[in-house]
């Protein structure tokens, strides 16, 4: 059994019906599985019915953690897997499929943030070019209204050419599966960063050093608008405040050398640090990560 969960909010409202549209025509869902969309500040007008979809109203707006801790409460109380996605996304046809088979990793899709592509159309006949869509690594809703049909076609056509798992040592959760074993073992969200972010690294982290592996299924492709489900360009200050308290709590909680890892992505301090005779592996990251805490604690289940 599945929860899928989801979160929406008056700013994005706009990605939430195509997210659900594109959600229910390319998901395979099992008799059990349930979909849960959390309307985060009470504003969600449902523009289309689907059998699956229930909804939870908030009598105040939560945290990105917040929320996520309601859905793992249900998946644990359920005994169920969990999928747990944010609503400025596109699904493509069989993305979920590979990673259902994530019994006892977490595990996400590649997004355009990760591969982009570029499809012609042309006419065999005289070789003329009919028309050419491209996926960018940023993108505008307005890049895929019109397009659902290339979206649709370029992510049957990722799943037909490419194949197997890429581990690593943490990764955003815009559209992430935690299996029922994980969060027994791990459990909730660490709500102490704040509104910006930063719990899915924490608990990529806490994952690894509890020796589950993460990584991207690479045969499962979908778009990622990314930033709408949180905040949009005129709202730097805001923006600003709220990471302030992300990267301090960061750096308390895990170390100036992990923090400049993470969130500062120097990737070299993991290379000092890991065995190379364990490269694509979880051991590779699960050892480096306590060789740079160096004997320092961290409760890996909260």
């Amino acid at each position: 059994m599945n929860i899928f969960g989801m979160v929406t909010t008056k700013k994005s409202e706009s990605y939430t019906a195509p997210a659900l549209e594109s959600f229910f025509k390319n998901t395979k869902l099992e008799a059990k599985d349930r979909f849960l969309l959390i309307d985060n500040d009470n504003s969600y007008e449902p523009q289309a019915s689907y059998p699956q979809l229930e909804i939870i109203k908030n009598e105040t707006p939560q945290s990105f953690a917040t929320n996520g801790n309601t859905l793992i409460d249900v998946a644990l109380l359920e005994s169920a897997n969990l999928f747990f996605m944010n609503n400025d996304l596109i699904f493509t046809p069989g993305w979920s499929e590979p990673i259902r088979n994530c019994s006892d990793s977490i595990c996400t899709p590649l997004s355009n943030a990760e591969v982009q592509y570029a499809l012609g159309v042309s006419v065999v006949a005289n070789q003329n070019n009919v028309s050419t869509y491209v996926t960018n690594r940023h993108m505008q809703l307005s890049e895929y209204e019109g397009h659902q049909y290339d979206v649709a076609a370029i992510g049957a056509a990722h799943a037909r050419t490419s194949k197997g798992s890429l581990p690593v040592l943490y990764f955003p959760f815009f559209c992430v599966y935690i299996p029922l074993s994980v969060m027994q073992q791990i459990g909730h969200f660490d709500t102490r960063f704040g509104i910006a972010g930063g719990e899915d690294f924490d608990y990529c982290l806490r994952a690894c050093l509890a020796g589950t592996t993460l990584s991207y299924k690479l045969s499962s492709w979908i778009v990622h608008f990314g930033g709408k489900s949180t905040w949009s360009a005129e709202e730097q200050v805001a923006k600003t405040e709220r990471e302030q308290k992300l990267l301090e709590e960061f750096e308390k909680k895990w170390g100036r050398e992990i923090f400049e890892l993470v969130l500062l992505e120097k990737a070299e301090i993991l290379k000092a640090n890991a065995d190379e005779s364990k490269q694509h592996t979880g051991e590779y990251f699960t050892g480096a990560l306590k060789k740079i805490l160096g004997g320092r604690q961290i409760e890996t289940k909260l």
